[in-house]
């Protein structure tokens, strides 16, 4: 930032330039960032388990009515769910609040649940 609180868009030349490899490495010998590393990969490692156990797992549940098609619908409706609530769920925090949003979020969710199951089964 320059003295006078404008918004230039200069070049600093006390800001030094870093590779990549050297802000990596300075994050990897971080104690923090080792132990914040560790807890993402494990939290990934057991979505990715989970997705290509549960799968099967829903097969054996449903039984002759099972198909791909049912299944995959089950999995994708939670995928949708992000992909338009994400940004529909921040434009109305913003606009109304966080408050009054979760309300009607959780209701939408629980309505689109409803109509998934009722479908399916």
């Amino acid at each position: 930032f320059s003295q006078n609180n404008d918004c230039v868009d200069e070049k600093s030349d006390n800001i030094p330039s870093l590779s990549p490899r050297e802000v990596y490495g300075q994050l990897i010998r971080n104690i923090d960032q080792q132990a914040i590393m560790m807890l993402n990969f494990a939290v990934y490692s057991s979505y990715a388990a989970m997705m290509s156990i549960v799968p099967l797992h829903v097969f054996n549940i449903m039984g002759d009515e099972a198909t791909a098609g049912k299944v995959g619908l089950l999995f994708a409706s939670g995928a949708m769910m992000g992909w338009i609530g994400a940004p529909s769920g921040g434009y109305l925090a913003d606009r109304f609040g966080r408050k009054k949003n979760n309300i009607s979020i959780c209701l939408i969710n629980i309505m689109w649940n409803i109509f998934i199951n009722a479908w399916i089964c």
